[in-house]
């Protein structure tokens, strides 16, 4: 599928709500937090890797988006209070966590009542020696 089908359909779902707090798990390149942006008061973007939130923040910064911002964390302890924000974004990241249901998990904890968590991954079920295979043959971006 198209990145830009998707990306219109996830701006679509928040079409009309209002957004104050958002957060990319897993944020790669920060693309969510470049879709997300302009429509949000704050996004922050958590990531593992020192090179990917390198990447992030230089597009952030190339977009403008100083009401975003990327840190270094882990997936399976987000550093932030319960109920911190508005909306949650996981987008085509699920197959690199040995534990995606735990990942899910500890990010719902995150969301506010009533948030919006989007959850975005198209790749067939991984067992985890695909899942191992997967990460040692990709940076996480190519589409299979």
């Amino acid at each position: 599928m198209d990145d830009s089908v998707v990306e219109v359909t996830l701006l679509g779902m928040l079409d009309g709500e209002r957004v104050e707090d958002l957060l990319d798990v897993c944020t790669g390149t920060g693309r969510m937090l470049e879709l997300f942006g302009p429509s949000i008061t704050h996004g922050e973007g958590i990531d593992l890797s020192t090179e990917m939130l390198s990447v992030a923040r230089a597009n952030l910064q190339r977009s403008g988006l100083n009401n975003c911002i990327v840190r270094k964390a882990d997936i399976y302890q987000i550093p932030f209070p319960t109920a911190s924000f508005d909306a949650l974004t996981i987008h085509q990241v699920l197959y690199f966590p040995d534990r995606p249901g735990r990942a899910i998990g500890e990010a719902a904890r995150l969301l506010r009542p009533g948030g919006f968590f989007l959850l975005v991954d198209f790749g067939p079920p991984f067992t985890r020696e695909t899942a191992s295979r997967a990460r040692a043959q990709t940076s996480g971006f190519r589409r299979w």
